[in-house]
């Protein structure tokens, strides 16, 4: 909002000679708002959209997203990465990936999830360090299969 605002008056300064009083003055400067808003939809509207990939499982992820600031390959490379490790996460075993995604996702406690699970806390950290290893080896293999 104070960047639309700051263009509104940036764009009042600069039309000050075109200002003609024959009307009020609110009136020109809603019309000069008015467009700037317009411009800036225009130009919202032409970015690309949010892809959701194909798979399902990775669908009931929570899905990250990278920085509309960011430039387009460094985008690309990121979503493709957040994809990669989306996948290896859907390879993981049911309990994994429950323990993984409580933990990592969810930000929760070890403790918390060992209550949420009734489960010790020891077999929760068995079993995250198990999926982060797993999540290492699909990665890992990934990558090999790039080069």
């Amino acid at each position: 909002a104070e960047d639309a605002a700051q263009d509104v008056f940036l764009r009042l300064w600069l039309a000050r000679c075109r200002y003609e009083p024959r009307s009020r003055f609110t009136t020109y400067l809603y019309q000069i708002a008015r467009t700037t808003w317009l411009e800036r939809e225009r130009r919202a509207s032409c970015r690309p959209r949010e892809t959701e990939w194909p798979d399902d499982e990775v669908q009931a992820l929570p899905a990250l997203r990278a920085p509309r600031t960011l430039e387009p390959q460094h985008q690309l490379f990121t979503r493709y990465r957040q994809w990669q490790a989306q996948r290896a996460v859907a390879q993981l075993s049911p309990i994994q990936r429950e323990v993984f995604v409580l933990v990592h996702l969810e930000e929760r406690s070890l403790r918390e999830v060992a209550e949420v699970l009734g489960v010790p806390e020891g077999t929760v950290k068995s079993r995250l360090h198990a999926a982060v290893h797993r999540l290492r080896q699909c990665l890992l293999a990934e990558e090999e299969v790039e080069r």
